[in-house]
C-alpha cells in the first residue's frame, strides 16, 4: 500500500507536468520560448551595437568644426601647408614644422567642402561655382541627402523622360 501511494503520487505529478506542457503548447508558446527570445535579442543587439557606435562617431565628426594639426609653415610665403611644400623648398624658402588650427568649411552656393590650415576663413573662391561665401562645416560629411550636381543641374531634379532637357530632345511634333 505504501509503494502504491508513492506510485500514485509520482504518477499524478508526472501527469500534471504533462498537462502543463499540453496547456503551454495550446497557448502557442514552447517550453524554451523565453530562451529563444533572449537569443534573438542578443543577436539583434550584436547587429545594432556597431551601427549605434558608427552613428555616434558620425555625430561627433559632424560637430567638430576645427582641430589642431601639425603642419609646415613657409616663412617667406607666410602660408601653412599640411604636406611639405615642394615648391617652397625648390625656391630655397625656409620651411618650419609647427602646429596650427585646421577649420572645415562648406560653400554656401554648391555645398562643396573645403578646409583651411592656419587661416580663420578661406581666402579663395569656390573652385566649383566661384562663390566666396562659406559656412562652417563639420569634420565629417553632413547627414542629409547628398545633392549630386552635374553640368546640367541637381540629379534629384531629373525626370524620367528627361523633360528638363527638352531642347536636346528630338520629338515628332
Amino acid at each position: 500500500s505504501e509503494s502504491r501511494a508513492k506510485f500514485l503520487s509520482a504518477f499524478s505529478q508526472s501527469q500534471s507536468q504533462a498537462e502543463k506542457r499540453e496547456k503551454g503548447k495550446a497557448g502557442g508558446k514552447s517550453l524554451y520560448a523565453r530562451e529563444a527570445e533572449d537569443a534573438e535579442t542578443d543577436a539583434m543587439l550584436r547587429r545594432v551595437n556597431p551601427l549605434i557606435r558608427k552613428e555616434e562617431l558620425t555625430d561627433q565628426l559632424a560637430s567638430t568644426h576645427k582641430i589642431k594639426v601639425k603642419c609646415f609653415r613657409c616663412s617667406q610665403c607666410n602660408t601653412c601647408y599640411e604636406r611639405k611644400p615642394l615648391t617652397c623648398i625648390q625656391r630655397g624658402h625656409r620651411v618650419e614644422f609647427t602646429q596650427a588650427t585646421k577649420r572645415f568649411w562648406e560653400c554656401a552656393g554648391c555645398k562643396k567642402r573645403v578646409s583651411t590650415v592656419g587661416v580663420s576663413y578661406p581666402g579663395v573662391k569656390c573652385s566649383r561655382c566661384g562663390s566666396d561665401a562659406f559656412n562652417k562645416a563639420g569634420m565629417g560629411a553632413s547627414k542629409g541627402p547628398a545633392v549630386q550636381l552635374t553640368k546640367v543641374g541637381a540629379k534629384e531634379s531629373f525626370q524620367v523622360r528627361g523633360e528638363e532637357h527638352a531642347k536636346f530632345l528630338r520629338s515628332a511634333r
